[in-house]
């Protein structure tokens, strides 16, 4: 069976939730060959290419005319419309399953059905975290995401909380039913399944993920910078992938040389697993987040986490882990809190970590995906 991805690389954590998928698929299962169309990767280690048989990438423009950005999105849509009828002639696709919502428009008019597994990893556009009602293109985009919803055969979600984000993403008269909704767990990258010996020499907190405002990095920094005021010995690891974002640079410019905190970009998995090893706790301060890999890696590598009170983190984490909000006071204050009693949050989050280990089953998951495909 030949599936079709069509996905955007670059949404990091998102991407190498199904590239994972897609991996552990490729040694269970042999009858499957994949297929990917990918706005053009800024990082291409992101990719395995041995995965896919064929990979075709969409190329922005690059254009400073006035309306750039819708010219940019109908230049897009009319690229993957002759990416997508070039790969299903040459290869004849049997299933195509969406990610990211500017794919679903070309889909449609190349098929003329509505016959596509959507794959939702969250809400992609700023319009729902900063209320930016304005802004007429975040509009336009949060309509072509409805759309894709909407018209999906199938919605893959990785939690219960998913299907609250869908419904406040979605207009009224886009309405998703939950029958439409099939909850598929994302996978963790196999080398964070593995035995390791915890170091947890230095004292460090660890954050990885995308250096963008929504995911609350600059909130955890400013908390970070008064509490290391009294705890001088500290450190905060930021781990973030190569993306191209005005956030990142803002970031980057704003906090770069501050003391005690290091920015570390692009690092191989084993890096990273490294770093997991070696911190005392890790902080992920989201405005709004769906199925976090950085949290399920961080319970795997027995590294006590604070998270919002968003996404996984609300059937994963208890009351003691979770943060009220991610103002930089109240991350400050779990900062002090946790450093002041080590023993005590180590211990709790043994509960946890053995409670999420006994109900994560890579098999099951697997199975359950390659049921998907063959019912839809």
């Amino acid at each position: 069976m030949n599936l079709l991805f069509l996905a955007n690389v670059n949404t990091a954590g998102e991407w190498l939730a199904q590239q994972n998928l897609i991996e552990y698929l490729n040694k269970e299962n042999k009858k499957f060959k994949f297929y990917l169309i990918s706005e053009e990767p800024i990082n291409k280690k992101i990719v395995n290419n041995n995965l896919f048989e064929k990979i075709i990438y969409i190329k922005q423009i690059k254009t400073n005319k006035p309306f750039k950005e819708y010219k940019k999105i109908f230049n897009f849509i009319f690229e993957s419309y002759k990416s997508i009828k070039k790969i299903d002639r040459n290869y004849k696709i049997n299933k195509v399953i969406i990610s990211h919502y500017l794919f679903a428009i070309p889909y449609l008019f190349y098929s003329k059905k509505n016959n596509y597994i959507f794959w939702f990893h969250g809400i992609k556009n700023n319009y729902f975290i900063f209320k930016d009602t304005t802004n007429h293109y975040l509009i336009f985009l949060k309509i072509l995401e409805n759309l894709s919803l909407f018209l999906a055969k199938k919605i893959i979600i990785p939690t219960n909380y998913s299907y609250n984000l869908i419904k406040k993403l979605c207009f009224l008269f886009f309405k998703i039913n939950k029958s439409k909704t099939i909850i598929l767990n994302n996978l963790i990258n196999k080398l964070f399944l593995k035995k390791q010996k915890n170091i947890r020499k230095k004292k460090l907190i660890l954050y990885s993920g995308r250096l963008v405002f929504k995911k609350g990095v600059e909130n955890l920094i400013l908390a970070f910078k008064k509490a290391s005021i009294i705890y001088k010995n500290w450190n905060l690891l930021i781990i973030y992938p190569k993306t191209k974002n005005e956030d990142e640079d803002k970031i980057l410019k704003k906090y770069k040389k501050c003391k005690n905190i290091i920015f570390k970009k692009d690092l191989s998995i084993n890096i990273i697993r490294k770093y997991y090893q070696q911190a005392k706790l890790a902080i992920l301060p989201s405005y709004l987040e769906n199925d976090s890999l950085f949290l399920k890696e961080a319970i795997f590598m027995n590294l006590p986490i604070f998270s919002t009170k968003t996404g996984s983190a609300l059937e994963l984490l208890n009351n003691k882990f979770f943060l009220n909000d991610n103002k930089p006071f109240t991350i400050e204050k779990k900062i002090t809190s946790f450093i002041n009693n080590q023993d005590y949050y180590n211990n709790e989050f043994v509960k946890i970590i053995n409670n999420f280990k006994s109900n994560y089953k890579t098999k099951e998951i697997i199975n359950k995906f390659i049921q998907i495909i063959y019912e839809n």
